[in-house]
């Protein structure tokens, strides 16, 4: 387990306690409590504050690991074992690749057709 540590402010260690009550629920652990004066002009002549130190555990299992960068060849890796993971590609699927790439080959091999005058300037 994980313990994270809150500071609460409160006019008074009642108030305080309400608040860790509702914040954190019954597992939240008080560590520390003293009073403090507010800061700035108001600290001179103003009220004293209680400030509590609370301890709630947290599972590990909320944690995460922490991420790092994975490198080219760790993804190039990755890809080509996914990509051997994949299943057989069906008969309908193959002839359709197929007839792709008998239409690619066809317009390549075709002469480029002649440009349409209509966007030229005559010199």
């Amino acid at each position: 387990m994980k313990q994270r540590l809150h500071k609460i402010r409160a006019a008074s260690l009642g108030e305080a306690q309400r608040i860790i009550a509702e914040r954190y629920g019954p597992g939240a652990a008080v560590l520390n409590t003293h009073s403090v004066r507010a800061s700035g002009l108001t600290g001179l002549l103003g009220r004293k504050h209680y400030e509590v130190t609370v301890a709630v555990s947290t599972p590990d299992t909320e944690r995460r690991p922490p991420r790092r960068k994975t490198s080219a060849a760790e993804r190039q890796y990755r890809a080509q074992t996914t990509a051997d993971e994949k299943p057989p590609m069906n008969s309908q699927r193959v002839k359709y690749l197929e007839q792709l790439v008998r239409d690619a080959q066809t317009r390549m091999s075709a002469p480029p057709r002649a440009a349409s005058g209509a966007g030229r300037e005559a010199p």
